[in-house]
C-alpha cells in the first residue's frame, strides 16, 4: 500500500482542482493548553509568562471572543455607526490592500479555500479591524512575522502558534524578558514600549497606546495567580530551585576566589607596534578558548557538576586574555568571537569578570595620536565617562565619523575590563546587533590657534629606570627657543610659546608605553603647586619603554582633564624623544592637525580610485616627514585651518583669471595661496615655497622651489588632513612642483591650473574655473519598502532627481558588512534586479547611489527586506541518550546529535509527549544536552531539530523507566518476586537465556498463538503477567483463563518475562518464559519496478528474502489489474510487450516452501512512446536575453538527455543537455532551423525539427530634437528592426500641452508657449507584435540668442581672454566664425572661448555664429579694439621732506583709458597716498627714510603693467649745534657749525654782530679768526638747504681778556738738598685753570701741581733748567711762559752762575718783557 499512497499524493497534487474548504472549528483552549503554550514560548524567547498570558486575555478574553464573521459584521453594522462598525467598514478585509492579500494567503495556506481556490471567509471570525486569532494579529503582520520566522505553517487560531508569534513580535520590538523571577515588576520599560507598538504600530507614542500597555500590566499581575493555579507553579518552583542552587554554587565559587583578574596590556596594548603575524596567531587561540569554555559550560549545565566551576573559570580567564589582546590586534575579527546573550549571562554568573558584557555608555573622547619612529602611526581613542573613569575604545572596521578630543559620544558594544569593542562603521540609528555602533552627541570645533600658547613641560622618571641625562635647561631651550621661533615664523607671529619646565619627578609606575597613566601621575606630582588653569598645553617628557617604538604621542586638539584645580581644558602629549622636530610635530597635533600625507596614483595626479595615501608622505611639512632639521612650514591648507591665513592671504577662486602668489614664508597681507572647490567638502590648494627661514632645508634633491605645490584634503572633507599630490605621475614626490609651462587639470571639478611664470618673490598662475554646482542629488529607494519577504529574483527601484540631471544610479546590497554593486541604470525609472539567494536568510539591506551630471553623488538610506533561502535538505537528528528501555535515576540527561546543510536553529526534547505532564526543553547550540528531574515511573521522549529554513526532523519516541535511588531488589509488599528487568536490544535473532521456558517463535506481521503451561499444582490455571511496557512483544496479549498468548507481533526481538499462575486450589506460582519474534519477510525491490514503454519488450525479476525459500509467485484475483501485454511467471519474472500506457497497480502473492503466504502491492508505469512535445519556440531578439525549455513525453519519466542532432543553433544560445533549458544572448538575426533529439535513460530516443526566430530588436535610436517656445514643432522618430507597419503609443509620462502623437507615423507635433522638459515612455510595436520602448525627453527651449553684447578691448602684448554667452536653444552649443577675422594670434574654440597674446593694434570686425544641439544657429557681428601696449612713462620720483607737503605724478601711454593705479607690493611712506584714478602721490610725509614699492597700473580692460619706485623722504632741516665755546682776545678762535635734514648742500649766514676779528664761512658754516675785543657778542645763524628750506638758531660768544701768566717770573734758584717752592698765577681767560710743563722738564726732585700751579720739591741735582710753563682755561685757551730754574750746589765754594752778573730784579723784568713779545716757547739763554 506504500506505493499506492505515494502515487495518490502525486496524482492529487498534479490535477488542477482544489479540495473543498475545511470547516472552521475553533474552541477556546483549556487553561492547561494555554500554560503549555506560554511555557514553550517563554522558553524560546525569554518573554515573561505573565505578560503573554495577560496579552492573550486582553485581546480575546482568554479565547472566548475572536470577533465576528463577515455576515455577522454586516448584519450587526447595518443600522449602527459605532466605532467598531466604522472600523469594520474602514478596514474591510475585502479591500485591495496588504491586509486583504495577506488574509487570503493565510486562509489558503491553512486550507480554508473553496473548490476554485478562493479563500473562504464565510465562517472565519475577525475583529472590526481585520485582526485574526487568539492574539489578534493584523493579517499582514502575522504573515510577515510567521513566514519569516521559521518557515513552517503557523495558524493564528492555534494557541501554541499564536502565543509563540506574539512572543517573537515583542522580542523583536525590544521587550526584555530577563526578570522572569525575583522582580517586583512584571513588566519593564522596554516591555511597555513593545506592547505599545504591538497595539499601535509605528505611531506608538499616542496616549491610547500607553493606556493599552498599562492595561496589560494590570492583567499581568493577576495572571501570575492564574498561572500558579493552573499548574505553572511547578515550572516556577523548578526555575526558583535552579536559581537557588546557582546562587549556592556562586557562593562556593566566591569562597574559592573564582573570578578573572584584569588583563595587563603593557606588552601588546596601545603604543606597541603590531604585526599581521601576531593577529594571525592569536585568532585560532581565541577560537579554541571560546569553544573550550562553551563546552565546559554546557556540560556543567547538563550535569550540574560543581567540580566544573573551577574549569569554567580557568577557560574563561584564558579566553579573556586572548580576547583583550585580539582587541588591540584586530577588533573586527574579535567581533566574531563574542558569546551570545544567553551564554554570556549564564557564564558570567559562574565566572565573574571573565566574560564580556553588553553596554551602552556615554562620555567624552580623548583622541591620542602616536608617531612610531619607523614612520608608522596609530590613534588611540579613550572614553572619559561622566564619573571620571577611563576606558579604551576599539572600533571594529574603522570609524564612519572622524573623532577628535572633546567630542561627546554614545556607544553601544561589549566591555571587557577597561576595553570597549564596538562596530565603528555603524550609527546607532541603523539596525545593529550586540556589535553596536557609535553616535556623536556633541561636536567640538577647533577655534583659531592664535596668541600666547602656555606650555607646561613636566619631566618624570619611572620607578625602575635610571636618572636621565637630559636637563631642564636643554628642554627649555628646545621648547621656548627653537620651537617657539619656528611657530612664530610659520604663523606670521600669530602665536608664541611661553611656559615652564618642571622635573625630574619619580612617579610610582614601572616603565611602560602607557602615556595616560604617566600623565595622571605627572599631574599628581605637581598638582599641589601648579595651577593647570594657567596652561593650555602639557608635555610629559619621560623615558617610555624601548618597545614603544614612537618618539611622541599626542592628543589631537584639547580635552577636559581632571586636576586639583578642577576640570581643565588642555591638550597633552607624551614625549619619549625630546628633540626639536618631535616636540614641534606633537604640538601640531595638539593644535588640532593630523599628518601631512602624499597621494600617489598610478596614471594620474589624483583620482577617486587606484591611489594610495602615504602617511607622512609630504616631506615639506612638519606634520609629514619628521627627519630632524627637516621641518618645513605647514601647508596652506593647515594654516587656514589654524587661522593663520585669512581673506587677504588665501582666496577661494571661482572665476577664471591670472593670480599672483608670494612665497608662503613671507609675512604680510600679500596673497599666499588660492583654493579651488573640487567636491562638496574638498578643495584644491595651490601655494608657492621659497628657501626662506625654516624652509631653507626642505628643498634638497627636489624641485619644490621651482613651481607651485598642490594639496587636497584627506580624506575628502576633513580640513585637518592634507595630501600633497604629484602633478606629473608616475614619479616620486620630489618632482611635485607644478613648473612654469605645466598644466594640471582636476578630474573632480574640471578646473585647470597652470604656472605662467615665477621669480624669487612671486609666482603667477592661470586658472580656468571648473564646475560650480556642488549640490547633491536627491535619491531614495522606492522598492523594497516596509521590509517585505522575498525569494529568488528581486527588482529594486529608486527615485533620483537633480537640477542638472541624473547621470546614473548604482544599486548595492549589503552582504556580511560589504557593499556589493549589482546594477546600474541611466534612465527613468531607475531599477535593477538581482538574485536574493546570494544572501543569508533573514533581514538584509539594499541602497542606491545617485550621480548627477556635475559629478556629485549621494547615497540613499538603506531599506530592509527578508530573504527566504530554499532549503534542500531536512535536518538529520539522532537521540543518543536515552536509547530506550533503560532504568535511570533522576535527574535525567537527554542528549542528541543534529546536522543540517544550512544550520540548526534549535533542537527540542519532548518529554512524555501527548500526556498532561508533557514538557518541552529547547537547546540552541551543540552539543545538544538538557538535564531535568522526573518523577518515578515510565516516561518517553523524542528529539526534534529545526533548521534555519524551518524544516524539521524528529526521532522515534523511546521509553525509559525512572527508579528511586534506594530501590531494593526485593519488596516485601509485592505478592510475587520482583521481575528483574532485562535490557534487550531490539535486533533480530537475539537468543534467549537457556534456563527459561521458550514459547514458539513468531514473525512480525503474521498471526501468532502460544499457550503457557506449568507442571506444578492442579489445573486449570489462571495466568497473569506483571510486566512493564517494553518487556512483552507489542501486538500480543494474554487470555488469563486459558494462558493463550495471541495476536500479530509488530516488532522483532527476544523478550523474557515472569508469569504468575494460580492453580485450582488457589496456590500461586511463578515461571519465566521467553518469546522470540523473527523479522517480517522483506522484499529486495519494494514498489519500484522499472517502467516500460508501449511496444517495447519488458522484463523484471521479483525477489524476496526471509521465510523459507524457494518462493512461488502468483497474481491473486481481486485488487488491481496487471499491465496489458505482460505476464507473471511462478518464478517471479514479469515479461512481455506492453500494449497500453498507464500506471498499473496490482497485488502479487508470495508463497514460501512451508506454505506461508504474503501479498504485496506493486506498480508499473507503462509510458507512451517517447516524443518531443515542444512544437513552437518563442521568438527572440538580438542582444537580448533569451530562454525557453524543450518538453518531452512518453518513454517513462525523466531524466531525459537533450541534444541538437543537426542544423544550426542560434549563435549565443546554449542547450542544457540535462534539463532541455535553452538560454543565452543571441548575436545574429535569422530563422535558425535544427533537429532536436531527446533520449531517455534506457536509450530510447526521438527527434523533431524545430526553429527559433531571432529578430533584430525594435530600437528607437535617436532622441527627439528640441523645440522652441512659440514655434511649430514636428518630428518623427526612427526605428530599427521589426516588420513594418509600426504602431506608436505613449506608455507613461505626458507630452507638452497642445502636442499630439500620430500612432501610425510616431510623429509628435504641436506648439507651446512655455519652456520645459517633458519625459515620456515611447513604445513602438511592429506588424508581428514585437515591441520596444525608450524613455524620451522633449525639451522645449527658449529661442536661441547670443547674450554677449560686445567683445572686450585688448592691449598689444597682453594676454586676451573672453568667453561668449548664449541662452535658449538646446545645449551643447558650437561656436564658429561666419565671416571676418579675429586679430592675429587670437583663436576661437568651439565652446566660444577667445584667447591669445595680442600682437597688433587696430580695430577688427568678426561675425560669430553659434549652433545648438538641434542645429539651430544664429549669428552676431562683433568688433575688437586692440590698443597700443600699456607703458608706464615715469621712471623715477622726486624725494621729499618730512612734514613738508609732497606731490608727484605719473604718466602712462597705450592701453585703454581710464586707468586704475594701485600699490602692488610694499607700501608708500607714511603720510602719502596714491590716487587710484590719476596716479598722483600726495600728502605730508610723517617719517623720513627711503621707501621702495611696486606701482601697478591697470587699464579699462584689465591689462596691467608695473614698476618699482622709491621715494627718499628727508628729515626736517635743523641746526644741530646748540652753543659755541668762549674765546679770548688775541687768541685764535675756530669752530664748526652743524645742520641735519633737508637737502644738501647747505648755505650759512649770520645776522647780529660777531666778535671783532671773527668771520663765518657761508658754504661750510665754519666760524674762525682772532678776536680783538673782549665782551659778549649775540648773533643769529641761518642755514638754507638746496631746496630753499631754512633753519635759524640764536647764539652768543663771550670773548674773555687775553690769558697770560703773571707769576712766576723768568728765573728762580734753589739749592741742592734744600726745599724749593714757587707759586704760579694767571689773568684773563675763564677759570678754572689747568697747569702743565709743555716743553722740557723741571729739575730733578721738583714737581708741578696741575690744579694750583705750585712748583715745589727738594732739588737733588745742581744745574740750570729752562722749560715752558702752560696754563689752560676752561675753554681750552692756553698761555705759556718761558722759565729758568737754577739749582745751586750745596755750599762748597763753587763759582757763581749767571745770577752773579745780573741781579734778580733785572732778570725778572727781562723775562716778563720777552714773554710779552714772544707768547710761544723760545730758547732764551741757550
Amino acid at each position: 500500500m506504500k506505493f499506492l499512497s505515494i502515487f495518490l499524493l502525486v496524482f492529487l497534487f498534479s490535477i488542477p482542482h482544489f479540495a473543498e474548504a475545511k470547516q472552521f472549528l475553533v474552541k477556546p483552549p483549556t487553561t492547561q493548553e494555554v500554560v503549555q503554550a506560554i511555557t514553550s514560548a517563554s522558553a524560546v524567547t525569554n518573554m515573561r509568562p505573565a505578560m503573554l498570558y495577560a496579552l492573550y486575555g486582553q485581546e480575546t478574553s482568554y479565547g472566548k471572543n475572536l470577533g465576528k464573521t463577515e455576515r455577522e459584521w454586516s448584519a450587526f453594522c447595518a443600522n449602527r455607526n459605532t466605532l467598531d462598525c466604522r472600523n469594520w467598514k474602514r478596514y474591510d478585509c475585502k479591500a485591495d490592500n496588504k491586509n486583504a492579500k495577506s488574509y487570503d494567503d493565510i486562509l489558503r495556506l491553512l486550507g480554508y479555500a473553496d473548490s476554485a481556490g478562493n479563500a473562504d471567509r464565510s465562517n472565519i471570525p475577525t475583529s472590526s479591524t481585520c485582526a485574526l486569532g487568539f492574539t489578534q494579529f493584523e493579517p499582514a503582520t502575522w504573515w510577515l512575522i510567521s513566514s519569516s520566522r521559521i518557515g513552517k505553517t503557523y495558524d493564528p487560531w492555534n494557541i501554541q502558534d499564536a502565543v509563540l508569534m506574539t512572543a517573537y513580535y515583542l522580542k523583536d520590538h525590544g521587550a526584555n524578558g530577563e526578570e522572569i523571577l525575583g522582580s517586583g515588576e512584571v513588566i519593564g520599560i522596554k516591555d511597555r514600549l513593545a506592547l505599545q507598538q504591538y497595539y499601535c504600530g509605528s505611531n506608538y507614542q499616542r496616549l491610547a497606546c500607553q493606556e493599552y500597555a498599562a492595561a496589560i500590566e494590570i492583567k499581568a499581575r493577576h495572571a501570575l495567580e492564574v498561572l500558579l493555579k493552573a499548574g505553572y507553579e511547578k515550572q516556577l518552583e523548578r526555575l526558583e530551585g535552579e536559581r537557588q542552587q546557582l546562587n549556592k554554587d556562586l557562593g562556593t565559587a566566591a569562597t574559592a576566589s573564582i573570578g578573572c583578574k584584569e588583563v595587563p596590556t603593557e606588552e601588546f596594548g596601545f603604543g606597541v607596534q603590531h604585526n599581521l603575524k601576531a593577529t594571525e596567531s592569536i585568532t585560532p587561540l581565541l577560537d579554541k578558548a571560546t569553544r573550550d569554555l562553551l563546552k565546559a559550560y554546557r556540560i556543567y549545565r547538563a550535569a550540574e557538576d560543581k567540580n566544573l566551576l573551577k574549569e569554567i573559570q580557568q577557560f574563561g580567564e584564558a579566553r579573556k586574555a586572548y580576547i583583550v589582546k585580539s582587541l588591540y590586534l584586530d577588533p573586527a575579527k574579535t567581533l566574531f568571537s563574542l558569546l551570545l546573550a544567553q551564554d554570556r549571562e549564564g557564564i558570567s554568573r559562574l565566572a565573574p569578570q571573565c566574560i564580556e558584557e553588553e553596554i551602552t555608555i556615554e562620555g567624552m573622547i580623548d583622541a591620542l595620536h602616536i608617531d612610531f619612529e619607523e614612520g608608522a602611526s596609530e590613534t588611540q581613542y579613550i572614553l572619559i565617562t561622566d564619573d571620571g573613569n577611563y576606558v579604551t575604545l576599539h572600533p571594529a572596521g574603522g570609524l564612519y565619523v572622524p573623532l577628535e578630543s572633546g567630542m561627546r559620544v554614545r556607544i553601544k558594544g561589549v566591555r571587557i575590563d577597561k576595553e570597549i569593542l564596538f562596530d565603528g562603521t555603524r550609527s546607532l540609528f541603523e539596525p545593529h546587533d550586540v556589535s553596536g555602533g557609535i553616535d556623536v552627541i556633541k561636536e567640538v570645533g577647533n577655534p583659531p590657534v592664535t596668541g600666547e600658547q602656555k606650555v607646561l613641560v613636566v619631566m618624570v622618571n619611572f620607578q625602575n629606570t635610571k636618572e636621565p641625562s637630559l636637563t631642564k635647561e636643554a628642554v627649555r631651550n628646545i621648547v621656548f627657543g627653537e620651537v617657539d621661533r619656528y611657530y612664530r615664523e610659520i604663523s606670521y607671529d600669530k602665536i608664541f610659546l611661553t611656559g615652564d619646565v618642571l622635573g625630574w619627578y619619580r612617579i610610582p609606575l614601572k616603565q611602560s608605553c602607557n602615556t595616560s597613566l604617566a600623565k595622571l601621575e605627572a599631574i599628581r606630582a605637581v598638582d599641589s603647586f601648579v595651577d593647570f588653569k594657567n596652561y593650555g598645553r602639557l608635555l610629559i617628557v619621560a623615558p617610555f619603554g624601548p618597545s614603544c617604538g614612537w618618539g611622541g604621542l599626542s592628543d589631537i586638539g584639547k580635552k577636559t582633564v581632571r586636576t586639583g584645580d578642577g576640570n581643565v581644558l588642555i591638550s597633552s602629549a607624551g614625549i619619549r624623544s625630546a628633540t626639536f622636530s618631535t616636540i614641534a610635530h606633537e604640538l601640531g597635533h595638539q593644535f588640532g592637525t593630523h599628518h601631512a600625507d602624499s597621494l600617489m596614483c598610478k596614471n594620474s595626479a589624483i583620482a577617486d580610485s587606484g591611489c594610495v595615501y602615504d602617511e607622512y608622505g609630504d616631506p615639506y611639512d612638519i606634520m609629514g616627514n619628521r627627519v630632524e632639521k627637516h621641518v618645513g612650514h605647514m601647508s596652506a591648507l593647515r594654516k587656514e585651518y589654524l587661522g593663520w591665513l585669512g581673506e587677504k592671504t588665501l582666496k577661494q577662486i571661482s572665476e577664471s583669471g591670472l593670480y599672483t602668489l608670494e612665497p608662503i614664508e613671507i609675512a604680510g597681507d600679500g596673497l599666499k595661496a588660492i583654493k579651488i572647490q573640487r567636491k562638496r567638502n574638498d578643495f584644491l590648494y595651490v601655494e608657492y615655497r621659497q628657501p626662506i627661514g625654516f624652509d631653507t632645508v626642505i628643498g634638497r634633491n627636489s624641485n619644490v622651489f621651482e613651481g607651485a605645490l598642490l594639496h587636497v584634503r584627506k580624506p575628502d572633507g576633513d580640513a585637518r588632513r592634507s595630501a600633497l599630490i604629484d602633478p606629473t605621475p608616475p614619479g616620486d614626490i620630489s618632482t611635485s612642483a607644478l613648473l612654469p609651462g605645466m598644466i594640471f587639470q582636476d578630474p573632480a571639478s574640471g578646473a585647470v591650473v597652470s604656472t605662467v611664470s615665477r621669480t624669487p618673490r612671486s609666482l603667477t598662475l592661470r586658472v580656468t574655473a571648473g564646475k560650480k554646482d556642488f549640490t547633491l542629488p536627491q535619491v531614495s529607494i522606492t522598492y523594497p519598502s516596509g521590509q517585505p519577504t522575498v525569494s529568488g529574483i528581486m527588482k529594486v527601484s529608486a527615485s533620483a532627481t537633480h537640477s542638472a540631471g541624473i547621470e546614473r544610479v548604482d544599486f548595492y546590497y549589503v552582504k556580511q558588512g560589504s557593499h556589493i554593486l549589482f546594477g546600474t541604470d541611466r534612465q527613468i525609472p531607475y531599477e535593477s534586479e538581482f538574485d536574493t539567494q546570494q544572501l543569508l536568510q533573514g533581514l538584509n539591506y539594499v541602497f542606491a547611489k545617485a550621480y548627477d551630471s556635475s559629478g556629485n553623488e549621494r547615497v540613499s538610506t538603506i531599506e530592509g527586506f527578508y530573504v527566504t533561502v530554499p532549503d534542500r535538505e531536512a535536518p538529520e537528528v539522532v537521540l543518543t541518550a536515552p536509547q530506550g528501555g533503560e532504568a535511570l535515576q533522576s535527574p535525567i540527561t537527554f542528549r542528541a546529535h543534529a546536522t543540517d546543510d544550512i544550520g540548526i536553529s534549535f533542537l527540542v526534547f519532548k518529554v512524555d509527549p501527548g500526556s498532561p505532564e508533557e514538557q518541552t526543553f529547547f537547546d540552541y547550540y551543540a552539543p545538544f544536552v538538557v538535564s531535568t528531574a522526573l518523577d518515578k515511573g515510565s516516561h518517553a521522549v523524542y528529539a526534534q531539530a529545526q533548521d534555519a529554513a524551518g524544516k524539521t526532523s524528529r526521532t522515534d519516541t523511546v521509553s525509559f523507566e525512572v527508579v528511586q535511588k534506594d530501590q531494593e531488589a526485593d519488596d516485601s509488599n509485592r505478592s510475587v518476586p520482583e521481575v528483574k528487568k532485562k535490557i534487550v536490544e531490539k535486533k533480530a535473532h537475539i537468543s534467549l537465556p537457556k534456563n527459561i521456558a521458550r514459547l514458539g517463535e513468531g514473525r512480525v506481521g503474521l498471526s501468532y498463538t502460544a499457550t503457557l503451561t506449568s507442571s506444578e499444582g492442579t489445573p486449570p490455571y489462571t495466568w497473569e503477567i506483571p510486566i512493564n511496557p517494553g518487556e512483552f512483544p507489542s501486538g500480543l496479549s494474554l487470555v488469563r483463563e486459558t494462558g493463550v498468548i495471541s495476536g500479530t507481533p509488530k516488532e522483532s526481538g527476544a523478550w523474557s518475562f515472569y508469569a504468575n499462575f494460580y492453580d485450582a486450589n488457589g496456590k500461586r506460582g511463578v515461571k519465566e518464559f521467553g518469546i522470540e519474534i523473527k523479522p517480517a519477510l522483506t522484499l529486495a525491490i519494494d514498489t519500484n519496478l522499472p517502467s516500460g514503454i508501449v511496444g517495447n519488450s519488458y522484463r523484471a525479476v521479483l525477489s524476496a528474502s526471509g521465510f523459507n525459500p524457494p518462493y512461488t509467485w502468483s497474481s491473486p484475483p481481486g485488487y488491481g489489474q496487471f499491465p496489458s501485454g505482460l505476464n507473471l511467471s511462478s518464478s517471479g519474472i514479469i515479461s512481455g510487450t506492453p500494449s497500453k500506457a498507464g500506471i498499473w497497480i496490482f497485488n502479487v502473492k508470495i508463497t514460501d516452501a512451508s506454505g506461508q503466504e504474503i501479498i504485496e502491492e506493486f506498480g508499473i508505469e507503462i509510458a507512451s512512446p517517447l516524443e518531443i512535445k515542444t512544437t513552437d519556440l518563442s521568438a527572440g531578439l538580438v542582444d537580448s536575453y533569451y530562454s525557453a525549455t524543450f518538453e518531452a513525453r512518453g518513454a517513462a519519466s525523466p531524466p531525459y538527455r537533450w541534444s541538437v542532432a543537426s542544423g544550426r543553433f542560434p549563435p549565443g544560445l546554449e542547450l542544457n543537455p540535462d534539463s532541455g533549458y535553452i538560454s543565452g544572448t543571441p548575436h545574429e538575426a535569422g530563422i535558425w532551423v535544427f533537429i532536436a533529439k531527446v533520449e531517455n535513460a534506457q536509450g530510447v530516443s526521438a527527434i523533431k525539427e524545430l526553429h527559433i526566430d531571432i529578430r533584430t530588436p525594435l530600437l528607437i535610436p535617436d532622441p527627439f530634437p528640441a523645440g522652441t517656445v512659440g514655434a511649430a514643432y514636428s518630428a518623427a522618430p526612427s526605428v530599427i528592426g521589426g516588420v513594418a507597419p509600426y504602431t506608436w503609443s505613449i506608455e507613461s509620462g505626458t507630452l507638452p500641452v497642445g502636442f499630439s502623437l500620430n500612432e501610425n507615423s510616431g510623429k509628435i507635433s504641436g506648439t507651446i508657449n512655455e519652456k520645459g522638459a517633458w519625459n515620456f515612455l515611447l513604445k513602438v510595436v511592429d506588424k508581428t507584435g514585437f515591441g520596444g520602448s525608450r524613455w524620451m525627453t522633449l525639451n522645449i527651449m527658449a529661442p536661441l540668442e547670443i547674450v554677449t553684447r560686445t567683445l572686450g578691448t585688448g592691449t598689444v602684448g597682453s594676454y586676451y581672454a573672453t568667453s561668449t554667452e548664449v541662452r535658449g536653444g538646446e545645449y551643447p552649443y558650437t561656436w564658429s566664425i561666419a565671416s571676418g577675422a579675429l586679430p592675429q594670434s587670437l583663436t576661437l574654440t568651439q565652446y566660444g572661448y577667445i584667447s591669445g597674446i595680442l600682437a597688433e593694434e587696430g580695430s577688427f570686425s568678426v561675425v560669430l555664429k553659434v549652433t545648438d544641439a538641434s542645429k539651430q544657429s544664429i549669428e552676431k557681428n562683433f568688433s575688437i579694439a586692440i590698443k597700443p601696449k600699456l607703458i608706464l612713462a615715469t621712471s623715477t620720483l622726486p624725494g621729499g621732506t618730512q612734514d613738508i607737503p609732497y606731490t608727484a605724478s605719473h604718466s602712462v601711454s597705450g592701453g585703454t583709458a581710464p586707468y586704475v593705479w594701485s600699490i602692488a607690493q610694499e607700501v608708500l611712506p607714511l603720510g602719502l597716498s596714491l590716487d587710484t584714478l590719476t596716479g598722483v602721490i600726495s600728502g605730508t610725509p610723517r617719517e623720513s627714510g627711503n621707501k621702495n614699492f611696486l606701482i601697478r597700473v591697470t587699464d579699462a580692460i584689465g591689462v596691467e603693467t608695473s614698476w618699482w619706485f622709491s621715494i627718499n623722504i628727508r628729515a626736517p632741516l635743523t641746526i644741530v649745534t646748540t652753543s659755541f665755546l668762549n674765546g679770548g682776545v688775541n687768541n685764535f678762535y675756530g669752530t664748526s657749525t652743524y645742520a641735519s635734514g633737508g637737502e644738501y648742500p647747505y648755505t650759512w649766514s649770520v645776522s647780529g654782530t660777531l666778535a671783532p676779528g671773527l668771520t663765518l664761512a657761508t658754504s661750510s658754516g665754519y666760524m674762525s679768526g682772532t678776536p680783538t675785543s673782549e665782551g659778549v657778542w649775540d648773533f643769529v645763524l641761518e642755514v638754507r638747504d638746496k631746496g630753499g628750506l631754512t633753519a635759524v638758531r640764536n647764539f652768543s660768544i663771550e670773548i674773555k681778556p687775553r690769558l697770560k701768566i703773571t707769576l712766576p717770573y723768568y728765573s728762580s734758584s734753589g739749592t741742592v738738598g734744600m726745599a724749593y717752592a714757587t707759586s704760579s698765577s694767571a689773568i684773563g681767560g675763564t677759570a678754572p685753570y689747568t697747569w702743565r710743563i709743555s716743553w722740557q722738564t723741571l729739575p730733578p726732585g721738583i714737581t708741578l701741581d696741575a690744579s694750583s700751579g705750585i712748583i715745589s720739591g727738594t732739588p737733588t741735582q745742581a744745574g740750570t733748567w729752562a722749560f715752558n710753563l702752560e696754563v689752560k682755561d676752561s675753554h681750552n685757551v692756553r698761555a705759556t711762559n718761558y722759565l729758568v730754574i737754577t739749582i745751586n750746589p750745596s755750599p762748597s765754594g763753587r763759582a757763581p752762575g749767571l745770577r752773579a752778573f745780573l741781579s734778580a730784579d733785572i732778570l725778572n723784568s727781562l723775562t716778563a718783557v720777552l714773554n710779552n713779545l714772544f707768547p710761544v716757547p723760545h730758547l732764551f739763554g741757550r
